[in-house]
Order: structure tokens, then C-alpha cells, then sequence
């Protein structure tokens, strides 16, 4: 008996399922990389999201009369509210650069938020709808769109 048939057969078995094996973890990897941006996406849309909306609840915060000091201070700190869930979020999936940026817009939020008496809705200046344009770095090109 020859074993040389033998032996090209189990040859042949082996670089078929060491073949098969590399196909399968090069499409794992894909998938893992696919789903990772698409949470990543999902997590930046949701932070970009709370702080649009927080930013909308000051705008209208800003122009209502008739409110007292308190009331206009609780109403600001409920519109930041919605903010905390997203930046922990944004702080488990997110690269440093973009995280870097997030915080300095998230500070720049909450003193905003911070400046709830109605003498301080208007800073150097500037209404409460340009006062986060003051804070810097924060049109089209700030990091969390660019992914």
C-alpha cells in the first residue's frame, strides 16, 4: 500500500480547513469593525442629538418672560438633563481627539446652562444662541462628525 495518496488527501483536508478558517475570522473582524462604527455613529448622533435639543430649550429659555429666577434655573438645568446619558456613552466608544473635543463643548454647555439668571443671558455681548459659537472649534470640522 502507498502512502502517498493517502497523505496528499490529508494534505489537501488540512489547507482546505486552514483556508476555510482564515475566510471565517477575516469576515469576524469585518463584521466587528462594521458594527463598531455603526455603535459609534449611533453613540455620536445621540450626544450631537441631547445637546441640540438642550441647546433649542435654551434658545426658547432665553426669549420667555415672565418666569422667575428660579423657575428659569430649573428649566436650564432640566434641559442639560438629557446631556449626561450621551457623554458616558461618548466616553466608552469614543478615540481621545474626539473625546477631547466633546468635553470642551460639554464645559462650554454647562456654563451655559450655569448662566441661568436672566442678567447673564447675555455674555460679552452675545445672546444665548451665538454663545456657544464663542466657545470655539465647534462648526463643521469639530471631530465628532468626522467619522
Amino acid at each position: 500500500m502507498t502512502w502517498l495518496p493517502l497523505l496528499a488527501t490529508l494534505l489537501g483536508a488540512v489547507i482546505a480547513l486552514g483556508s476555510t478558517l482564515l475566510v471565517e475570522r477575516r469576515r469576524e473582524r469585518r463584521e466587528d469593525r462594521s458594527e463598531h462604527r455603526k455603535a459609534k455613529r449611533g453613540v455620536y448622533a445621540r450626544y450631537l442629538a441631547a445637546h441640540a435639543e438642550m441647546r433649542t430649550q435654551l434658545r426658547v429659555l432665553s426669549v420667555t418672560s415672565g418666569l422667575t429666577d428660579e423657575e428659569r434655573g430649573y428649566r436650564a438645568f432640566t434641559a442639560y438633563a438629557a446631556c449626561y446619558a450621551p457623554r458616558y456613552e461618548l466616553a466608552v466608544l469614543a478615540p481621545e481627539p474626539v473625546l477631547s473635543l466633546a468635553r470642551a463643548f460639554d464645559w462650554c454647555a454647562r456654563d451655559l446652562r450655569d448662566r441661568s439668571c436672566p442678567m447673564e443671558w447675555c455674555i460679552d455681548g452675545h445672546s444665548v444662541i451665538s454663545y456657544l459659537r464663542l466657545c470655539g472649534k465647534f462648526g463643521r470640522h469639530d471631530g465628532l462628525v468626522g467619522f
